[in-house]
């Protein structure tokens, strides 16, 4: 999910035209992040978190992994090409922190503009060869007979406001 899209839901939650909102996250982040960016966009409204889905985030890569890809560092190598998501998702998030943080020059990644929308698209273009590797989901990858090297777990969150939840709980055990 993008963040901007995160926004919109929470802002939806807010107005009270909807009574659920998605917010994708890393497992790395706790619920201490969740709380003050939340809270500046919900103000006053009481909520709680429900963690809806956990799934792991990796390298999605040909059988066999013949280029060998493990590490960030691999994918900037001159036989390497990716393929990326769009910018805002978690798996473009995920890329451009850790390139960062490697300072890796982003004009070495080839393929690095070769976008796709979605996991699934992904695990496509490498199936079909034209990529050695993306970012994605496990499922996807074993979806298409592919390779996965695991990079973090991710996590999916459910706001829900007190007052909905309170409800739904009493219709529960009628």
């Amino acid at each position: 999910a993008h963040r901007s899209d995160e926004s919109t839901r929470l802002a939806a939650l807010k107005r009270g035209e909807v009574h659920v909102a998605g917010i994708h996250l890393a497992e790395e982040s706790s619920d201490a992040w969740h709380l003050p960016n939340l809270r500046k966009t919900l103000g006053d409204m009481e909520f709680i978190i429900v963690t809806f889905a956990h799934w792991e985030e990796g390298f999605i890569v040909q059988q066999g992994n013949p280029k060998k890809i493990r590490f960030f560092e691999d994918i900037a190598k001159p036989t390497v090409r990716i393929v990326n998501r769009e910018a805002g998702s978690g798996a473009r998030r995920l890329l451009d922190k850790r390139l960062r943080a490697k300072a890796i020059n982003l004009k070495r990644i080839k393929g690095y503009g070769d976008e796709v929308l979605s996991h699934l698209d992904v695990a496509a273009r490498i199936k079909a060869g034209l990529a050695d590797a993306g970012i994605g989901v496990r499922s996807a990858a074993a979806i298409y007979g592919l390779d996965f090297v695991p990079l973090q777990r991710e996590r999916y969150d459910l706001v829900v406001p007190q007052v909905y939840y309170e409800t739904q709980i009493g219709r529960a055990h009628v």
